[in-house]
């Protein structure tokens, strides 16, 4: 089984969290600013991160995400489109970025035609990162 998720992440040298709140009409899942600490690290954040989660795991464990979970996500986007390309893109990095922890050798998984439109709309570029994770088995077929 595969899960999937996806989400709005800008990075960058970006405005204050209520100005991108007040242009994109939504709060963030994350919000992390340059230099405050990093859990667990001891390092200052780099650059800050503002994050708009679009679609959770338990939305999209299949080839592609759940249909409500889908427009509602295609509709959030549409609705942002317009403040994404607003912001000045030299200093500021916008991306749809698509989460996929994997537990099967074999695989994959579809990116639906409606959720590319929007985020072509909203100039976004995907962004893809994909975990795996076997389990390693003996000779036998017993796992180690």
């Amino acid at each position: 089984m595969s899960r999937n998720k996806l989400w709005l992440r800008l990075r960058g040298d970006l405005p204050p969290s209520e100005e991108l709140t007040q242009i994109l009409d939504t709060t963030p899942t994350t919000d992390r600013r340059r230099g405050s600490p990093i859990r667990g690290t001891g390092e200052a954040q780099r650059a800050d991160v503002w994050s708009v989660e679009l679609i959770r795991r338990d939305h999209w464990s299949r080839n592609r995400p759940d249909d409500d979970a889908l427009a509602q996500a295609v509709m959030k986007l549409q609705r942002m489109a317009p403040g994404l390309t607003s912001l000045d893109r030299e200093r500021c990095q916008a991306e749809l970025y698509l989460s996929s922890i994997r537990e099967e050798e074999q695989g994959g998984f579809a990116v639906p035609a409606e959720l590319v439109a929007a985020a072509a709309l909203a100039n976004l570029p995907l962004s893809v990162s994909i975990l795996v994770l076997l389990s390693t088995d003996d000779e036998n077929g017993q796992e180690e």
